[in-house]
């Protein structure tokens, strides 16, 4: 039979968490504590403890420490492939500094505020323009997933008891709702190299990521033998991992045509059996070493362009709710579209379906235009009435 019991304070009162004295299944003497300060909840913890340790099952003491619980975590990562190890990494840095040396029972919900608090408080210096820019609740909001993604694997993997209860996530901006219009587009494409101008129309066009799917396709992806061209996406090259089968409008064909063949025509005076669809071409700033190799990515290029045009602040993630939008508009059904973008869900391709202003002057002149083909509108006091036909003089029939 377990007990439960507190302990003495600096002041030499009891008090603080209630903490368990019971036998688990193998007959050790175990001593932990239930995190709580309620006698009820302890009573509870040790009730469910007593039972399993009757029952025969091995139960966690709480001494798994936060460094062998990232290394359980990664290792989770890297065999089963569900998340990239690096990007994990990113979050998990900012968790070390935290929590290195502490024991997994210790982080409960409280150290878990004390943390975000910490966090929000750090602020990044900006090395060009020396301003100060704070985490925002996004960011926290990952880094608090990821902890909580840890404590699920060491329930599962019997580590640990439980994952603590009443773990809170902030609250985050609204999903931003950029897109491109088409003066805009064309503004910052004829502003960029020849090659990337075909890289922004197939991502302008397909809404597909720039540095994940556009930039790493290889020549023999790409079929441009009709009259409209397809791309052939493998497995495991896309973010979501599936492979699919895009077609091509007859415009895009026509470029990516020319593309291919400046493409060959460096690979010929290189000397070599050309691969990428996106290398790099030889420029003012581009390094000899560097000519021929995958393009990885354009940020300065398009920097440099979209403040060129007049349009600083464009994203090119935007293209991928320009590319949702125009599908929208042009009613081409979900399933497809989610299959060309690679959307997983249709929840998700649904963020991306943006309105603007635009849209909706649109629908405005569109219902009148349908009430004048009905020959009905509707009166300021709410009664609908029949329009009359207007005479030569302005003036309406009776």
């Amino acid at each position: 039979m377990g007990s439960l019991y507190q302990r003495k304070q600096r002041d030499g009162s009891k008090g603080g968490p209630w903490w368990a004295k019971y036998r688990d299944a193998e007959g050790n003497l175990i001593r932990v504590s239930t995190e709580s300060e309620v006698h009820k909840q302890a009573k509870e913890w040790l009730a469910i403890r007593e039972g399993k340790a009757a029952s025969g099952e091995k139960v966690p003491t709480g001494r798994l420490t936060w460094q062998e619980l990232r290394e359980m975590l990664l290792t989770y990562y890297r065999s089963s492939g569900k998340r990239d190890v690096v990007e994990a990494m990113t979050r998990i840095r900012h968790l070390d500094r935290h929590f290195n040396g502490w024991r997994v029972d210790r982080i409960t919900p409280d150290a878990i505020a004390q943390y975000v608090v910490k966090r929000q408080a750090e602020a990044i210096i900006s090395p060009v323009k020396k301003n100060k820019k704070y985490p925002a609740n996004g960011t926290i909001n990952r880094e608090i997933a990821t902890i909580s993604r840890a404590l699920t694997l060491a329930v599962k993997y019997r580590r640990l008891a439980q994952v603590p209860a009443g773990i809170e996530r902030l609250k985050e901006a609204a999903p931003r709702k950029g897109f491109f219009e088409v003066g805009v587009f064309n503004a910052i494409r004829e502003r960029l190299p020849l090659d990337l101008q075909v890289a922004v129309s197939m991502a302008y066009d397909l809404g597909w990521r720039t540095q994940s799917e556009v930039l790493p396709l290889e020549l023999h992806q790409v079929n441009l033998a009709g009259e409209r061209g397809s791309i052939n996406l493998d497995p495991g090259t896309t973010k979501n991992d599936d492979a699919r089968v895009v077609y091509l409008t007859i415009e895009l064909t026509e470029r990516l045509r020319d593309h291919v063949e400046r493409v060959k025509e460096l690979a010929r005076s290189r000397g070599e059996v050309p691969r990428w669809l996106f290398p790099i071409f030889p420029g003012k700033h581009i390094l000899a070493r560097l000519v021929g190799r995958q393009r990885q990515d354009f940020k300065r290029a398009w920097k440099t362009a979209s403040r060129a045009a007049g349009y600083p602040n464009s994203i090119r993630h935007d293209f991928r709710r320009t590319a949702v939008r125009a599908m929208e508009q042009a009613g081409v059904p979900r399933s497809v579209a989610t299959k060309i973008t690679g959307h997983k869900t249709e929840n998700v391709y649904r963020r991306y379906a943006i309105v603007s202003p635009a849209d909706l002057k649109r629908a405005a002149s569109q219902l009148e235009t349908s009430r004048e083909v009905l020959g009905t509108t509707t009166g300021h006091n709410g009664q609908v009435r029949e329009l009359r036909p207007k005479r030569k003089d302005g003036t309406t029939g009776t």
